[in-house]
């Protein structure tokens, strides 16, 4: 991520990739079990564009994907955009909308399962983001 408003790529779209270092697998009966969490070091405005690729297939009727902001000091988490995971082929890819998000600095993305069906899900997020412009930093 750029942190010179001199560069030539500020204001564009860049892409943050979401660490996906293992799978979630069981029943998780309605509760939220967290998957990923990236800390943002800058103000970026997320989405709405998200690329979800799927490492293992599968099959899922009853469980969804959330990706969530959570505000630095709240502990509260806002759904910006839900996919059901439904019939996926390893290496696919499945395009998610979310809503165009201002975050600051030290706020979190998450992404949640919430489902009630005991399958694998193991997916890569590509989440688009553009840097704001901050008074303070120039």
């Amino acid at each position: 991520m750029s942190r010179c408003y001199a560069d030539p790529s500020y204001g564009s779209k860049k892409i943050l990739t979401m660490a996906t270092s293992g799978s979630t697998v069981g029943t998780s009966a309605g509760t939220d079990l967290i998957y990923s969490t990236t800390t943002v070091e800058m103000p970026v405005t997320v989405g709405p564009e998200v690329n979800l690729y799927y490492n293992a297939g599968g099959t899922s009727s009853a469980k969804s994907l959330i990706l969530n902001s959570k505000l630095a000091g709240t502990g509260s988490n806002v759904a910006l955009g839900t996919i059901a995971l439904a019939t996926n082929v390893k290496g696919s890819i499945r395009a998610m909308t979310i809503n165009e998000t201002e975050l600051n600095a030290n706020d979190d993305l998450m992404f949640t399962f919430v489902g009630t069906d005991a399958i694998v899900a193991s997916v890569t997020a590509a989440v688009t983001y553009v840097e704001r412009f901050v008074e303070s930093d120039s």
